[in-house]
């Protein structure tokens, strides 16, 4: 039996969840999924440019988990680009930082954190479902 997976500490939910490529058409589209904890790897890696120790640090998990993390979303994107396939930003095993409000990925409306343990938690904006709340089942 694998040992069950860590949360990760994300800071917040993607603008876009979807991208697919502009030349093939929509029913013939393969799509491949990255993690919410894989893009925020990717965010503080390379778009907020820490150091993975900085990143690591943040995400509360050790280096060397980062490092596998932050391989395995630029092998998914890297993957996607090159194959021309869709990517979708979903699931993973993640939890929001305490203190920190949850921003829907559809309207970027801000709302507070539910309690502990509620994986059913829609946007009070639009009721889009905003997944992966203190759930370990979202992968």
């Amino acid at each position: 039996m694998p040992r069950p997976r860590h949360f990760r500490l994300l800071t917040s939910a993607p603008v876009a969840t979807r991208f697919v490529p502009q030349r093939v058409e929509q029913k013939q589209i393969h799509t491949v999924t990255l993690g919410l904890d894989e893009f925020e790897a990717l965010r503080l890696a390379d778009y907020v440019g820490l150091s993975q120790e900085e990143a690591a640090r943040k995400m509360k998990v050790s280096r060397a988990t980062f490092g596998r993390i932050v391989e395995s979303a630029r092998r998914i994107v890297v993957g996607a680009i090159t194959q021309g396939y869709g990517l979708e930003i979903a699931g993973g095993v993640f939890r929001y930082g305490k203190g920190r409000k949850l921003c829907c990925p559809r309207c970027r409306h801000r709302q507070p954190l539910p309690p502990a343990g509620r994986s059913d938690v829609v946007c009070r904006h639009c009721t889009h479902p905003l997944q992966g709340v203190d759930s370990p089942h979202n992968v």
